[in-house]
């Protein structure tokens, strides 16, 4: 069952370092649903053709890009890696929008075990109905998000089963060294493990210090690591008005949600039990709440008072058990939603950003490049509002300029990048656009800024590549004509399907996305680039030494 026995006490370990680190090239898969979890199929798929999937040493993700990473990484060994992902189109002009016998031109038609069938399967109404489902099933109202999460896209592919519910880890040997050593009752059979040669997973999610307030703190999920490694003292607030510590540092995910902390010797922790397994659905259905919130504003049966993903955490600093409290969860992208602020936090040198946003990319009244609200804070700005030009949250002096819109605060101490860098990316991101291209661009020597708010130290970059999710002119032209004339009927939004409003997907909508997006990672397209370079050459080269 998904809920644990509360016979015993559980022991776990304290961290406070990084497991990976300062080394390699690092990959994210940002947030936005189902068009980010078919999106980052195809960028895998990509990549693993290129046989560079394995030679990343950390994935983070976001929300619809955790939906992906975490099941590509889980992925039981029996599943082929190319059922998964699908098979690799390098020219458009094969795709065709009925069922073939070869089924990676068919649109129509998915492999047995593919990764599509998730935004398949999700939807408003689809994921309101698991939910009540689960709800009339005895479900508590706090696992409600999580466990439809883990139905709906973690099912298919045997990482989620409500009668025997796992944890996950990195491999046996830690579960082993790390977790069983010190509970004896907890053997390896008890837990998801990675398959081979896949990248160390990060998930990312923020903890609601204090509600209604307009602050997120970030938190993650690892394979052997769970919590927040900045410090924010103070940063919480209880029931009675006590303000709770929050960060410095990891638990093991096992214990993630435990209680009464009491700490014993050599950076151990006793804890009570929790009530329930942490598990792949628990972390992603917290790193994708954004959609439990949008739940919420629905017809929900009002026995169901909220179903925002709530856990118990206690903070590694001041370890106590009255600085235990039952945190509500926020969306990972609901505070910094590419990915990109794990990576920088472990210092990893070159970096690839998948924005796999539903902004077209434009210009303005004022002649500046239209982006996404994902990108501006990261360099200090505002995210754009329309009929307005892009604006700092600070002065230069550091004088704090008041947000064009309320829901923007929560990004304002999001810089980590300097501000004068910013016009210049979203200006080439748009000039690799207009001649055709793939909006992809390399920033070499970018310094990174210290950023306390999400836990980033000042250092600088080798390179990072921004690939963002956008129109690519020399790839739709090649597609069957066919293909082109129904855009308007069968891929309405292409390739920017709406976060909320077509978070179902059908089989055709998911495929045409991650053949582009695959496409971007691989093709030999000059479009957009200068002299020789090519999509897959600027890829190739973010893995240096290779």
């Amino acid at each position: 069952m998904d809920k644990t026995k509360n016979s015993e006490k559980y022991i776990t370990n304290l961290y406070d370092y990084f497991q990976v680190q300062g080394a390699g090239t690092g990959v994210a898969f940002s947030g936005g649903g189902s068009r980010a979890m078919a999106a980052a199929q195809g960028q895998m798929r990509g990549l693993k053709y290129l046989g560079l999937m394995d030679k990343a040493i950390c994935l983070s993700s976001v929300s619809g890009g955790t939906w992906a990473a975490a099941a590509y990484t889980y992925l039981p060994e029996e599943i082929e890696d190319d059922d998964f992902l699908g098979g690799v189109v390098m020219d458009p002009s094969r795709l065709r929008l009925g069922k073939k016998k070869e089924i990676k031109i068919s649109l129509n038609r998915f492999t047995k075990n593919n990764m599509g069938i998730g935004p398949t399967q999700m939807g408003l109404i689809a994921m309101l109905e698991k939910v009540i489902e689960l709800h009339k099933a005895g479900c508590s109202n706090d696992q409600l998000w999580s466990r439809a999460i883990g139905e709906l896209i973690f099912k298919p592919f045997g990482l989620y089963d409500a009668q025997n519910s796992k944890y996950f880890s990195l491999s046996k040997k830690w579960v082993e060294d790390k977790i069983t050593k010190h509970n004896p009752t907890i053997g390896h059979d008890q837990f998801y493990l990675p398959k081979a040669n896949r990248p160390y997973l990060v998930v990312n999610f923020n903890v609601i210090p204090v509600m209604d307030a307009p602050t997120l703190l970030p938190m993650e999920s690892t394979p052997t690591r769970a919590g927040a490694l900045a410090q924010h003292p103070s940063a919480g607030i209880n029931d009675t008005g006590e303000r709770l510590d929050i960060g410095g540092g990891f638990i093991d995910p096992f214990d993630f949600d435990s209680t009464n902390p009491k700490v014993q010797t050599d950076g151990l922790v006793e804890t009570d039990i929790p009530n329930f397994k942490f598990s792949i659905h628990s972390m992603a259905g917290m790193s994708s709440a954004a959609y439990a919130e949008q739940l919420q504003t629905m017809d929900l049966p009002s026995a169901i008072d909220s179903i925002i993903p709530r856990k118990n955490y206690w903070p590694n600093m001041n370890i106590k058990p009255e600085q235990t409290y039952d945190y509500h969860f926020a969306d990972g992208g609901s505070l910094e939603n590419t990915g990109v602020a794990a990576l920088l936090r472990r210092k990893i040198p070159n970096v690839i950003l998948f924005v796999n946003n539903m902004t077209a990319l434009s210009i303005d009244q004022f002649g500046k490049v239209v982006v996404s609200d994902q990108i501006p804070p990261l360099f200090g700005y505002q995210p754009k509002t329309e009929g307005k030009p892009y604006v700092r949250y600070f002065e230069k002096d550091g004088t704090r300029i008041s947000t064009q819109e309320d829901k923007y605060e929560v990004f304002r101490y999001n810089k980590v990048f300097e501000c004068d860098q910013f016009f210049n990316l979203i200006e080439k991101l748009n000039e690799a656009y207009q001649k055709g291209g793939t909006a992809m661009h390399v920033q070499k020597g970018l310094k990174v800024l210290a950023c306390p708010h999400l836990g980033v130290e000042a250092y600088t970059l080798d390179k990072i590549l921004w690939v963002y999710n956008n129109e690519v002119k020399d790839w739709q032209k090649k597609l069957n004509w066919t293909i082109r004339s129904t855009m308007w009927l069968f891929f309405k939004n292409f390739p920017h399907y709406n976060t909320f409003t077509q978070l179902h997907l059908s089989k055709r909508q998911v495929n045409l996305l991650a053949h582009l997006s695959c496409w971007n990672v691989i093709s030999e397209s000059k479009a957009g680039h200068t002299g020789e370079e090519t999509n897959r050459s600027v890829v190739e080269s973010m893995f240096p030494g290779l």
